[in-house]
């Protein structure tokens, strides 16, 4: 093993939040994809990859791009919180990113797949400076019997990381990499929550153990810097921040 790169799918989801953050941070410059590059047919997944990302990206319509898609293609962007299906919602969501005119997705390195393939990326904005905003990813792609693209999956770092949020999570629970919804609720059908005080059921700790909100603000952690702090001093008078991230994303 010569490289390796580990993203975890990001605890926060902003959605199209995302993609008004880039257009932000961009404006209206525009971002260098070089000559075009002649058109070509591709072979295999590590091939295709690095056609679409290298020679047609910037180049190319959105059109074109889904020529190389399956019609019934699945398309995860861990910024989402549902998946993309079909060519119809896999076009419209490249189009969405297509648009920001300054953004650039830089490839960097491709696996050697044949029917698959995962490679690492960065993110460039034209007219940034050298110290600004670096998105990092990574993407795995996989195709059909006719060698046409039938499921992508795309993980970025947060663009978005709202504290306390990202550190909180990451002290109480270090070793967990996949957040999914819990279905528990109050006896009404409501999320209480907001309130910053479980109904009966409490919150589930790490252990199993469920326990009242304000044992869980209690709980002392040491942060980054090496304080020893407790949870409530962390986030102040947001105690519900803690209860909706355990009760619905632990």
């Amino acid at each position: 093993i010569t490289f390796l790169r580990e993203i975890c799918e990001p605890l926060y989801k902003p959605g199209d939040q995302t993609v008004e953050l880039l257009k932000a941070l961009g404006g209206d410059k525009v971002a260098k994809f070089g000559i075009e590059m002649p058109k070509r047919t591709p072979s295999g997944a590590s091939d295709l990859c690095t056609y679409l990302w290298r020679e047609l990206q910037g180049r190319a319509p959105i059109a074109e791009v889904l020529s190389f898609f399956a019609q019934d293609a699945v398309y995860e962007d861990f910024n989402y919180e549902a998946p993309l299906r079909g060519t119809g919602e896999v076009g419209k969501f490249l189009e969405k990113f297509a648009e920001i005119t300054s953004l650039k997705f830089v490839a960097e390195r491709f696996s050697d797949g044949s029917r698959a393939c995962c490679f690492t990326w960065h993110v460039e904005i034209e007219g940034l400076p050298s110290d600004g905003p670096n998105i990092r990813g990574i993407s795995f792609y996989s195709l059909n019997d006719d060698g046409l693209i039938d499921f992508v999956r795309d993980i970025p770092e947060s663009a978005v990381k709202p504290p306390p949020l990202q550190n909180l999570a990451a002290m109480l629970r270090p070793k967990l990499r996949r957040f999914e919804p819990l279905l528990e609720r109050s006896a009404e059908g409501k999320c209480d929550c907001n309130i910053g005080v479980c109904g009966p059921s409490g919150v589930e700790w790490a252990t199993g153990e469920v326990v009242e909100t304000r044992s869980v603000v209690a709980q002392r952690v040491v942060t980054a810097s090496g304080q020893d702090v407790t949870i409530g001093e962390l986030v102040g008078d947001a105690p519900g921040a803690v209860v909706i991230f355990l009760r619905h994303l632990g």
